[in-house]
């Protein structure tokens, strides 16, 4: 099936965002190693073990800006752990078709990478 993509976009070299159309997109994210490959699927009760952030952002015609990370350890993550951080929500937000307004989505990271365990978008 083919998903209407933003003209602006492939016009301004961007690639074409598609608007949501399975929360199973989400997952496959979320479940997304970073090396190339899908993680395996842990079980579906248990809690991905790894320290949990709350990443903040803001965004505006379609552009996301990280406004805070934080960890209940209260020292920030170090750089390689933002920009980990940063480069899976953004392409959370992007995936949902997020165009404007906050959202606050909480990851936690695993051995194997990045675990979306949530997010809150808000519009303007």
């Amino acid at each position: 099936m083919n998903q209407p993509t933003h003209a602006d976009d492939e016009a301004g070299g961007r690639a074409p965002r598609r608007p949501l159309g399975e929360v199973s997109a989400i997952e496959a994210l979320a479940a997304f190693s970073g090396r190339g490959e899908l993680a395996a699927r842990d079980h579906a009760d248990e809690r991905p073990q790894g320290p949990e952030f709350r990443v903040e952002t803001m965004t505006s015609n379609g552009m996301h800006q990280v406004v805070g990370i934080t960890h209940s350890r209260d020292t920030p993550p170090a750089e390689p752990e933002q920009a980990t951080l940063r480069s899976a929500v953004m392409a959370l937000l992007d995936l949902a078709g997020h165009e404007s307004g906050p959202a606050r989505t909480t990851v936690v990271l695993t051995a194997r990478g990045p675990h979306i365990v949530g997010c809150e978008l808000h519009g303007p």
